[in-house]
C-alpha cells in the first residue's frame, strides 16, 4: 500500500462546475451522465433541461432528432442565475453551443468507443426493441445476419438518417452533417472542429483512465467520479464477423473510424502528460470502485463505508444514500433534477 502524504494540500485547486457533456449513443454516456447528475445535484447546480412534456418520447433529448440546443427547446435558467451542466442527448452544433455555453467558461466533454464495439453494442442493445430496425437485421435468415447486413447496409437503414444507430452514429451525434458522410476531406475537417472545441473526449475502452484524467483536470474527488455502468444489455446470440465483414464495416462507418483514430491519438497524448503517478492512481481508483460496488451490493447495509486517505486524496465516506444515487438510471435522475431545479413533478420525486 502507498504511504499517505500527510502534507498533501487537498484544497489547492478549485473544482470546475460548468460542464457541457455531449452524449454519444452506446458509448457509456449514460454512465457519465449519472456522474454529472450526482455532481450537480449534490451542489445544487443548474442543469440544462429539455422543454418537454413529462415522459414523452425522447424525454431526455433536447429538441427533435438532429436538432441542436437552442433557447426555445430548453427551460430558462432562473432569473439572475446561469446554466452549469448539460448532459442530455442533443446533436452538437458549434455555433449553437457557443452561444449558450461560452467556451471560456464551460469544460466541453464527450465519450466515444471503437466503431467495432459500438456496432456490436448497438446490435446487442437495440436487438431487444421489437420496433427497432435492428430487429429486421437480426431476423435475416440467409447466413450470418450481420454479414448479410454489411453487404448492403443501405437496404436496412431507416428512412430518416438521424434514426440510424449503425451509420456513423458517433460522428452524427458529434454534429457531422449527414451529407458529409462518405466525404473523407469533409470528415477530417469536421474532426478538426471537434478537436478544437472539446477539452476532453473520453475513450470507453479506457474508462477508468478517462475518469482519473477528468478528476485531475476538473479538481474533482473520487466520490464524484465513482460509477455503476448504465444501460448495458446482452443477448445470447453470438455473431462472428469475418475479415471481409470488418472491411465492410470500416467502409460503412468510415467517419467513425476516422473520428476514433484521430481522437485516440489525442487521448493518449493527454494521458502521457498527466503525471508520472497517473497509472498508480488509476489502479487505486479501481480498488475504490470495487469496494464501493461490493458495499452497495449489500442490501442490508447499515454502516457507512469509510475509504481511507491516500497520497492523492483525503479520506471520505460512502453511505446508503450514495448507493441509491449511483443506482438511479438516467430518466429517474432526470425526474429528480426537474423537481429540484423547477419543482416540476414528472413522477414521484426521489
Amino acid at each position: 500500500m502507498q504511504d499517505v502524504d500527510k502534507t498533501k494540500d487537498y484544497s489547492k485547486c478549485s473544482e470546475q462546475t460548468d460542464i457541457v457533456f455531449l452524449k454519444v449513443h452506446k458509448a457509456g454516456s449514460s454512465t457519465v451522465s449519472n456522474i454529472l447528475q450526482r455532481f450537480g445535484s449534490s451542489r445544487k447546480l443548474n442543469f440544462v433541461l429539455p422543454k418537454k412534456t413529462s415522459h414523452e418520447y425522447g424525454y431526455n433529448y433536447i429538441g427533435e432528432p438532429g436538432d441542436s440546443v437552442y433557447a426555445e427547446n430548453i427551460l430558462p435558467v432562473p432569473t439572475g442565475e446561469q446554466y452549469n451542466i448539460m448532459c442530455n442527448h442533443v446533436t452538437y452544433n458549434s455555433t449553437a453551443f457557443r452561444h449558450i455555453f461560452p467556451m471560456n467558461r464551460f469544460f466541453y466533454l464527450s465519450v466515444i468507443r471503437t466503431p467495432l464495439e459500438h456496432f456490436l453494442s448497438v446490435i446487442r442493445y437495440y436487438g431487444y426493441s421489437k420496433n427497432s430496425y435492428i430487429q429486421n437485421i437480426l431476423s435475416i435468415r440467409n447466413g450470418n445476419p450481420l454479414s448479410e447486413y454489411l453487404k448492403s447496409p443501405e437496404d436496412y437503414e431507416p428512412i430518416i438518417p438521424y434514426f440510424s444507430y449503425t451509420n456513423n452514429r458517433q460522428s452524427v451525434d458529434l454534429g457531422l452533417p449527414i451529407d458529409a458522410i462518405g466525404n473523407v476531406s469533409a470528415i477530417r475537417a469536421y474532426v478538426d472542429i471537434i478537436r478544437r472545441d472539446f477539452d476532453f473526449v473520453m475513450l470507453l475502452e479506457y474508462f477508468d483512465e478517462s475518469l482519473i484524467y477528468l478528476k485531475r483536470k476538473l479538481c474533482w474527488s473520487y466520490k464524484d467520479i465513482i460509477y455503476h455502468p448504465k444501460n448495458s444489455r446482452w443477448n445470447n446470440e453470438k455473431h462472428t464477423l469475418s475479415v471481409q465483414d470488418l472491411d465492410r464495416l470500416r467502409w460503412w462507418n468510415s467517419a467513425d473510424y476516422i473520428l476514433y483514430e484521430e481522437l485516440h491519438g489525442d487521448f493518449w497524448e493527454k494521458i502521457r502528460n498527466a503525471g508520472a503517478d497517473f497509472f498508480d492512481e488509476v489502479l487505486h481508483f479501481k480498488r475504490i470502485t470495487e469496494m464501493v460496488r461490493l458495499y452497495c451490493a449489500n442490501v442490508d447495509v447499515t454502516d457507512d463505508l469509510e475509504v481511507k486517505a491516500s497520497r492523492w486524496e483525503a479520506n471520505f465516506t460512502i453511505t446508503a444514500v450514495d448507493c441509491l444515487m449511483l443506482g438511479l438510471d438516467e430518466l429517474q435522475f432526470l425526474d429528480k433534477i426537474y423537481f429540484e431545479n423547477y419543482g416540476i413533478v414528472q413522477t414521484k420525486p426521489i
